[in-house]
């Protein structure tokens, strides 16, 4: 017997009305039919006061089927669990606006081009509902905020984030400590000291898959370097040598590149760093080696003074004054440099200063 159905769809659940041909009498059928409308209200009640909010009207289709039905058909409405539609986790979408005139558009990604013809308003709605894409995985040109129109040309381009951690060494410092009870020039390591260990995170942005910007999100220190601790001895205990039938009293020996110099060398003048006026018996030397002001013995050259600086002379390098190095007879080479001070008190010198001019 031809019958007709009309089916509610609401989510992934069904309301099916079924009307079917039957034989009961026309008081039953009407019954039935307002049992039937009464439960549809009760529904659509349930739906207004938001006992069913996960239910919305744009998911529900109405399907039809135009089929002759007798006047004795009867209504029969039969209701999947009404407690099953209550659980129902259907997201209700945000309203999409929509124009009356079509609009041509062109879409453009890094693998694809594609025209379209749309009603959409925003561009969002285009190509978030309209195309399926995830905006947070691109960058959209124009801003999708902005609204449709004929002819636009809307680019995508893919975006990726990465983070990525690195480390980095800490190196550690090297501390000097002034021992008494070790020789002078004499070292110790009493501390190796280690390297520490930096953790660095960094956000990197890739645009259709180049990299754009690399930003530092944060730094953290795993481990703390540990400093390395040389004792450097300073006592002086004096001894004697022999050099070339003279006895010489000393405390330390180094042995040093010595070069010599006048007052005509580039960046000299007649005076030195601590105000001597330049003249044989001074010597040029690094403060960090051998200090200022100490007395020293140098084979081939004799006694002198450390009383001058120079920016060439650094580290175990010496320099030798003349009153004219034209008549000097000095040749650059390493010497053995005895340092005297207490040892040898008896030697002096009066060097004339800028002060008793």
């Amino acid at each position: 017997m031809p019958h007709k159905i009309v089916r509610f769809c609401v989510g992934e659940r069904k309301v099916r009305l079924e009307l079917f041909k039957g034989k009961e009498s026309r008081a039953k059928t009407v019954i039935k039919i307002g049992v039937g409308l009464i439960i549809f209200i009760a529904l659509l009640i349930f739906i207004i006061l938001g006992r069913l909010p996960s239910v919305n009207f744009d998911f529900v289709k109405v399907l039809a089927k135009q089929e002759k039905a007798s006047d004795r058909a009867f209504l029969a409405v039969r209701l999947y669990s009404l407690q099953e539609l209550l659980k129902l986790n259907i997201s209700r979408p945000e309203p999409i606006e929509r124009d009356i005139m079509l609009k041509r558009v062109e879409v453009v990604s890094v693998n694809s081009r594609r025209k379209v013809v749309t009603n959409f308003r925003y561009i969002k709605d285009l190509l978030s509902y309209g195309l399926g894409f995830d905006l947070s995985n691109y960058v959209v040109y124009p801003d999708p905020e902005e609204h449709l129109l004929d002819g636009m040309v809307i680019r995508l381009v893919l975006k990726k984030i990465v983070v990525e951690t690195k480390h980095q060494k800490i190196p550690y410092n090297e501390r000097i400590v002034n021992d008494p009870n070790l020789e002078f020039g004499a070292t110790k390591v009493v501390l190796p000291g280690s390297e520490g260990l930096k953790e660095l995170v960094y956000r990197k942005l890739y645009l259709d898959g180049e990299l754009v910007s690399t930003k530092l999100v944060s730094e953290k220190i795993v481990k703390k370097p540990q400093d390395r601790i040389i004792h450097k001895g300073t006592k002086r205990v004096c001894k004697e040598v022999v050099i070339g039938g003279r006895k010489i009293k000393y405390y330390a020996k180094l042995r040093v590149w010595a070069t010599s110099y006048d007052h005509t060398c580039k960046g000299c003048s007649h005076w030195t760093a601590t105000g001597k006026y330049l003249t044989r018996g001074i010597i040029a030397v690094d403060p960090k080696v051998i200090p200022l002001h100490t007395t020293l013995y140098v084979p081939g050259y004799g006694f002198g003074q450390a009383e001058d600086t120079g920016g060439a002379i650094k580290g175990k390098k010496i320099d030798l004054a003349f009153d004219d190095i034209r008549h000097g007879t000095w040749r650059a080479r390493y010497v053995d440099v005895y340092l005297l001070d207490h040892c040898m008190p008896e030697v002096k010198f009066n060097f004339r200063t800028k002060w008793s001019r």
